[in-house]
């Protein structure tokens, strides 16, 4: 008997060896954040390169501007940007006749990714994050490299070297990108309370249970997932100075700096579990 389980043993043990030795011989693969496209990097692409650049960038199969945006297929949680080289031309024309000066299709998909909330496609609320902003993080090389990709969809590219975002727009960045290094530390039991019980959230948001279920209101936007789209900076906007009249607009006053984030440590949680 003692024989027959050494045997057992040793068997298993081999087998145990060869899957080790053959997960070594696999090229391991991690994921890490995106590598922000450099002012020096930028100025040296072709426009091949800088189209594929931004293709990766903008991400598929769920990853950064494809969570939301699709090229093909049905639209997704924002409008389907296939064609939006084309349609950015008439976009831009909307634009000039709301604000009063010119806008050129570029500039027009410049300013949908760094102040997406001054233009929303009919049918569509302002739930697009900045994506200078965490969690995406881009660099203003980035979304250039982006437009490009957009502008190739169907239209002319246009975005060059000499391709300069406004310094307002600049000086916003820098200031996210400082407050972003920033961590917001609070109570997640805490802000758990305050989302489910106090301010009680789940009557316009949905979140979901630990076994998949969704629960909650449909009037606002689905927060099960907010953790990935939204960084700290972003909810904190949100919740003091939500956009549109839906949203209760007395957070602000209504809550303490650390109520805010212990808050906003929770949402940061929500990701899909």
């Amino acid at each position: 008997m003692n024989k027959v389980a050494a045997q057992i043993l040793g068997f298993f043990f081999a087998v145990v060896g060869l899957f080790v030795l053959i997960s070594q011989l696999i090229p391991q693969v991690s994921s890490h954040p995106q590598k922000a496209l450099s002012p020096e990097e930028f100025a040296q692409m072709t426009t091949e390169q800088l189209l594929a650049k931004g293709q990766e960038v903008f991400g598929t199969s769920g990853i950064r501007c494809s969570q939301c945006h699709q090229i093909e297929g049905a639209p997704g949680r924002g409008p389907n940007l296939g064609g939006i080289g084309a349609k950015a031309a008439s976009r831009a024309q909307e634009r000039a006749a709301a604000t009063g000066r010119k806008f050129t299709p570029e500039e027009y998909l410049l300013e949908s990714l760094v102040k997406p909330e001054a233009y929303l496609v009919k049918g569509y609320s302002a739930i697009m994050p900045q994506v200078y902003k965490s969690p995406m993080n881009l660099s203003e090389e980035d979304i250039k490299a982006v437009v490009a990709y957009l502008e190739s969809l169907g239209g002319q590219v246009t975005v060059s070297s000499k391709t300069r975002l406004p310094e307002d727009w600049r000086a916003e960045i820098a200031a996210a990108k400082k407050a972003a290094a920033e961590p917001v530390t609070g109570d997640l039991a805490n802000g758990k309370r305050l989302f489910y019980d106090k301010l009680r959230c789940l009557a316009c948001h949905q979140t979901t249970t630990a076994d998949g279920k969704a629960i909650g209101g449909v009037l606002g936007p689905d927060l099960s997932r907010v953790g990935e789209i939204r960084g700290p900076e972003s909810l904190k906007t949100i919740i003091t100075n939500p956009p549109g009249d839906i949203m209760p607009k007395h957070y602000r006053e209504n809550l303490s700096e650390q109520e805010l984030n212990d808050l906003v440590v929770f949402l940061q949680n929500l990701r899909g579990t």
